[in-house]
């Protein structure tokens, strides 16, 4: 039987000459915040035109990157902001009333808590794990389904790198009733034609809003 594929609408682009005329930023500016790492080298999209080659870019990601970077840059530095949005993780610890003033519900947080018997304060890695709960608690998923999200979270496989910018977390379901989790690239997925996806996560976006959330931002 054949893998099914993953198939995802063709994101909308729009070229690099676009974002610059629509921000009215230059070209030094765009490539020293893409030297930074706030606009990840594997947004850059070669295509022919009839001009010749052109660089493109996904439009709604870059778009909501710019006015982002736009924004924090009032009252932040280059160097804060690609700490803000970078995926890397931190070495701060958080308490439960932190989180719960923030951004992350008192019912997630018992939940994280039952499952992994942790703690406040809690590391990073683990407001990562509290914050996928409260992103996927509109989702119908068991508790051994949270749990598997959980384990797969704390494997140390959080995007690190350009490179990994649409790695996605899965969670999925085999037609006979068992249940796993994985995270893949989005673009390069493959599922069976009997697996249901149940659940998905942009872990880099997921990264990304956690810290700025955590700055009240």
């Amino acid at each position: 039987m054949a893998d099914k594929e993953v198939t995802q609408r063709e994101p909308e682009l729009i070229s690099k000459k676009g974002i610059l005329d629509k921000f009215g930023i230059s070209y030094g500016q765009f490539y020293r915040w893409k030297r930074k790492g706030l606009i990840p080298e594997s947004w850059f999209i070669r295509k022919s035109t009839f001009t010749g080659q052109e660089t493109f870019l996904p439009s709604d990601k870059i778009i909501e990157r710019i006015e982002r970077i736009m924004k924090l840059k009032e009252d932040y530095s280059l160097e804060e902001i690609t700490e803000m949005l970078s995926p890397e993780s931190t070495e701060a610890r958080f308490d439960l009333k932190e989180l719960v003033n923030k951004f992350i519900s008192t019912e997630t947080l018992k939940r994280f808590q039952t499952i992994t018997g942790h703690e406040s304060p809690f590391p990073f890695r683990d407001v990562i794990q509290i914050a996928a709960l409260e992103e996927l608690g509109t989702k119908e998923l068991a508790q051994e389904e949270l749990r598997l999200v959980l384990s797969t979270l704390n494997a140390d496989v959080l995007p690190a790198s350009e490179s990994e910018a649409d790695w996605t977390l899965w969670v999925l379901r085999k037609e006979k009733g068992s249940s796993l989790c994985c995270i893949a690239p989005k673009s390069k997925v493959r599922f069976d034609p009997e697996t249901q996806i149940v659940a998905q996560l942009d872990l880099s976006q997921l990264v990304e809003e956690t810290k700025l959330s955590l700055r009240g931002i």
